[in-house]
């Protein structure tokens, strides 16, 4: 008697396969999930400047992404922008023009 193996070996690839889609899913509802508790804990700005000129910190929506801060920046003619977060205790600034957000990120 023959035992038919390929069967036994596509429903062991289609295991594997519902596995990593399931475990891909759960990392990215538990990332989107810590995203959430930072934003309701802070309060995302936008931090536009001229260098040893002026600076301005504008409060902004959590749709807000890094590009729309940059649009702003240039349209209200600064030379430089930055993501930023309140907390509580602090407020944290990320790089000045890298589109990165702070260390401590309210979702930027």
């Amino acid at each position: 008697m023959k035992i038919q193996t390929t069967p036994v070996l596509v429903a062991l690839i289609g295991l594997a396969g519902s596995l990593a889609g399931a475990w891909l899913t759960a990392s990215h509802q538990a990332e989107t999930k810590t995203q959430q508790v930072l934003a309701v804990n802070s309060t995302k700005i936008c931090s536009i400047f001229k260098a040893e000129l002026w600076r301005d910190n504008t409060i902004v929506p959590q749709t807000w992404k890094a590009d729309t801060c940059k649009k702003f920046s240039d349209a209200m003619g600064a030379w430089n922008y930055q993501l930023g977060c309140i907390y509580d205790d602090e407020v944290v600034l990320g790089a000045a023009n890298t589109g990165n957000g702070p260390m401590r990120n309210c979702g930027w």
